[in-house]
């Protein structure tokens, strides 16, 4: 490995126009997972290098071997020929694969053992497994994967986007808000537990997501809204909730509702959260957010309930959970967590 490595960026599609946006402060770094916090680093594209074309101009594959480290979510199989590519040709490429399905992924193949044993064949050619929590981690380290090559790296967001300034916000108004479209969100439960109130709701959500039987007549369903107006509704709601289905489901990614919690949390508001392991790591439950048990619409409704009339208790958790997000959680403490990686890689 070089004293300072090259390093790429491979992103399912093209980051131009975010990066354009993100100069501009128009959009959130997010979605760039500290990229352009990382001196020198790339952005390419994964659609330049999908089978059908490797199989017909396979000289494609030896571009990626320009670069010392790769860090990309998924294209697994892509991964595991450069990884073993580079190794056959004695090249220093590693293949870091930024794990947010992988856990959920094993559970939801461990009948089939043939995508079993890929999945790990693949994930063993890696230099690098980055787990967002512990319990990610923990499972690839009981699957078998090698402890050496599996590092944690706390999740980071773009909390200055977020934060906004004061003429910027209108204060809060009466709604509750919930955002999201990963498989892992539990709409139902929301739902049922607002159907016993008269808290107005909005919801931004996906097409595929389920708001169950019983959608309450004060709510409002939206999707494909730009991050501007996500903000934008962050600072208006007076509660967040982000509720997930219990870590035992394997639907949706391994984290389910991380990124839309630090959101919210650098946003400056009051969230109620589900239960799960990685928030345990990473907030203190009654002083960063609300955390209830997964499917429990009466705890749902209690906390909402606490929290829509407690003007202070709002204020405490939102004032508590935006400094931890700040001092910890951004995509500059992402980046350099990844470059510290990075100066150790061999």
């Amino acid at each position: 490995m070089t004293p300072t490595p090259i390093v790429a960026f491979l992103f399912t599609s093209s980051r131009a126009a975010l990066l354009e946006r993100v100069a501009q402060r128009d959009a959130a770094d997010t979605p760039l997972y500290g990229m352009n916090y990382i001196p020198g680093a790339v952005a390419l594209d994964a659609q330049t290098y999908t089978l059908m074309k490797l199989l017909r101009r396979p000289w494609l594959l030896s571009r990626l071997w320009a670069y010392d480290i790769i860090i990309a979510q998924d294209n697994f199989l892509l991964g595991f020929l450069v990884s073993r590519g580079a190794r056959l040709f004695g090249k220093p490429t590693q293949w870091w694969c930024l794990n947010m399905t992988l856990s959920n992924l094993l559970r939801r193949h461990v009948k089939h053992p043939i995508r079993s044993f890929l999945l790990m064949h693949f994930w063993r050619s890696y230099g690098r497994i980055l787990c967002l929590c512990e319990a990610q981690r923990e499972a690839l380290d009981a699957a078998g994967l090698p402890k050496r090559r599996l590092s944690v790296v706390p999740f980071g967001v773009d909390a200055a986007f977020f934060a906004g300034d004061e003429e910027s916000s209108r204060g809060e108004e009466e709604f509750v808000l919930s955002v999201g479209r990963d498989a892992g969100r539990d709409y139902e439960t929301l739902c049922e537990a607002i159907a016993g109130t008269n808290y107005p709701l909005v919801i931004v959500a996906g097409s595929n997501n389920s708001l169950g039987k019983r959608v309450p007549p004060q709510s409002t369903v939206r999707a494909d809204v730009d991050i501007r107006e996500i903000r934008d509704l962050y600072r208006r709601a007076r509660v967040v909730v982000v509720p997930s289905r219990p870590a035992t489901n394997a639907a949706g990614s391994d984290c389910s509702g991380q990124t839309v919690i630090l959101d919210a949390l650098a946003a400056g508001k009051a969230v109620i959260v589900t239960e799960r392991s990685w928030i345990r790591e990473d907030f203190t439950g009654g002083e960063d957010l609300i955390v209830v048990p997964a499917e429990d619409e009466e705890a749902l409704r209690s906390a909402l309930s606490d929290l829509w009339e407690d003007v202070a208790l709002r204020h405490k958790l939102a004032t508590h959970g935006r400094a931890t997000v700040v001092s910890k959680y951004t995509t500059k403490h992402f980046a350099s967590r990844l470059r510290e990686l990075m100066q150790t890689a061999s």
